[in-house]
């Protein structure tokens, strides 16, 4: 009767109405009360102390339905005034509910709420948490905890996977049950976090907490395409496109010297999951035991053997001075196509006449964080298309053509600065950060303007030239020999390196051709398969100049 349990994103009830059924089987099959005291219980236990929150009005009201009917099937009818402890709140904001002059009750849900958040002593968090990258939960309560996940990840160019909503739910369960001392956080979530490299200063932050760390991965990602080990199909548990995991964050009142975390698969067709989390509990599933390690800490296992002599290759970051992720215009339909004619087309639209709404409708286009339309439409009034429109590479020996007008593509500006490059006379290695363990390592060639999927999720351009920040007219004027000079895309450091072990430097495309012979070797491929999978390439100094 100690247990305080608490879901904070808990939809319809269904996780605390699955607890409440668990604590009365326990009361009367393994504690053998008689019958006629679970009400008792009930009353005096379960409804002080099971607390919920949510914060749409839809499932809130739901939830309080469903969960007075199944207590009514369990022996217990709620007496006049007498509630469950469920109230519509944001969970992660930690502001005092001001007065609601139309509907005071709300205010009074707000004050109970945070009266738990703050003051409420919580032993169990549990749960499934929203997933969303795009999280408008950014509450300076939340933000100033988001803190402590991301501080390890500051130099990365992209930490927005951090700001997913479920990663603010597990950073909030974390924080209630470092307050209380001890305790359980069990959440079936997005599994991105267990082995991605942005998410190493979260894992770190779990390990500092949590002394027992259970990991059942349950995989499923319609994203990646996974099958199962031996090739078959592998389905999710629900219907949502990423791979999901349970995982069970146990807190010692007393913390153990040593960690213990353990790891498990779980795959196969839905039904097949279904049947084995039916019959398993945290007993008699086979754990593997892992030993997370610095400096990404990984909650999947991993064979790190090799990675002294891997970490002595130069990784391609920095071997390149220059170098970005490919282009996400938000609006590939209207942007990119097979012609130059198509995308003309659309663009004489955009710019024409039409009011605001009608081409919004016909072009599909709608506003983002970064790009609004309006702005965007008065801008492209001035702008000549047909001297924007490039050759793309848009999947692998999928080449098409884009309108490259920074104003019409998100963050459209920050990648000019690398793809303008390729304008001219160059080549660029497309290769990415990670690969997932379902595919095989990506690396092409090219020589023009290309797509963030072009090889993978997120395909990284390393180009061999970069040039002076001139016009295009000039660099492509009729006298090579007026043109600015190019200069190489190699960090000083490098090269160094790379003369000290031959005795002469190569040329720029000696390299370049180096590099890339090095990405498609396979037994380069196979021997550091495992770090392909997790970051960046690194490439091997060569031996001699043959």
């Amino acid at each position: 009767t100690d247990v305080t349990l608490l879901d904070p994103a808990a939809g319809t009830l269904s996780f605390v109405i699955r607890a409440v059924e668990e604590a009365v089987i326990e009361l009367r099959e393994r504690k053998r009360i008689k019958r006629g005291l679970v009400p008792l219980i009930i009353q005096s236990h379960i409804i002080p102390h099971f607390y919920a929150f949510e914060i749409l009005m839809a499932p809130y009201i739901i939830g309080h339905l469903r969960t007075a009917m199944r207590l009514e099937e369990l022996g217990y009818e709620l007496k006049e005034g007498e509630r469950i402890r469920f109230y519509l709140t944001n969970t992660l904001e930690m502001k005092k509910p001001g007065k609601a002059l139309f509907l005071p009750e709300l205010s009074e849900e707000g004050k109970k709420a945070m009266e738990i958040k703050e003051k409420a002593s919580i032993l169990v968090v549990m749960g499934n948490p929203p997933y969303s990258v795009s999280s408008e939960n950014k509450s300076e309560f939340i933000e100033k905890l988001m803190g402590d996940y991301k501080k390890e990840v500051k130099e990365e160019r992209n930490i927005q996977p951090l700001s997913d909503d479920y990663i603010k739910f597990i950073r909030f369960g974390q924080w209630k049950l470092e307050r209380t001392g001890k305790g359980i956080l069990a959440f079936i979530t997005n599994n991105s976090y267990l082995s991605g490299i942005i998410h190493r200063g979260m894992r770190k932050k779990l390990l500092e907490t949590f002394d027992e760390i259970y990991i059942l991965n349950l995989h499923g990602s319609l994203r990646i395409g996974e099958k199962t080990p031996e090739g078959g199909k592998d389905e999710n548990v629900f219907d949502i496109q990423q791979g999901v995991a349970i995982a069970i964050y146990v807190k010692l009142e007393k913390a153990l010297e040593e960690k213990k975390i353990y790891y498990a698969d779980v795959w196969g067709l839905r039904k097949e999951k279904s049947k084995y989390l039916f019959e398993n509990d945290v007993e008699s599933v086979r754990w593997e035991k892992i030993e997370p390690k610095e400096p990404y800490y990984f909650f999947v296992p991993k064979d790190f053997s090799l990675q002294a002599e891997y970490e002595r290759f130069w990784k391609v970051t920095k071997i390149f001075k220059v170098w970005s992720s490919g282009v996400k215009t938000h609006r590939d339909h209207f942007v990119v196509g097979f012609t130059k004619e198509e995308i003309v087309q659309r663009l004489r639209e955009f710019t024409g006449d039409l009011s605001d709404g009608v081409v919004k409708e016909r072009l599909k286009l709608e506003d983002t964080r970064d790009w609004k339309f309006k702005e965007a439409r008065e801008k492209a009034k001035k702008v000549n298309f047909e001297d924007k429109i490039y050759p793309y590479a848009y999947r692998p020996f999928d080449n098409r053509l884009i309108c490259y007008e920074p104003s019409l593509i998100d963050r459209g500006c920050d990648r000019w600065q690398l793809m303008k490059h390729l304008l001219f006379e160059n080549m660029v290695i497309a290769t990415s950060r990670k690969y997932p363990a379902t595919k095989n390592f990506g690396a092409l060639v090219g020589s023009f303007v290309g797509d963030i999927h072009f090889v993978s999720d997120q395909t990284y351009f390393f180009p061999l030239y970069f040039y002076p920040d001139e016009g295009k007219e000039k660099l492509l004027g009729e006298e090579a020999s007026s043109r600015p000079k190019r200069t190489r895309n190699f960090t000083s450091k490098f090269l160094k390196a790379l003369k000290d072990a031959l005795g002469t430097e190569p040329t720029p495309e000696e390299i370049f051709y180096y590099i890339y012979a090095v990405l498609y070797s396979p037994s380069y491929r196979k021997r550091y398969e495992e770090f392909l999978k997790i970051d960046f390439p690194r490439i091997p100094l060569p031996s001699d100049v043959e």
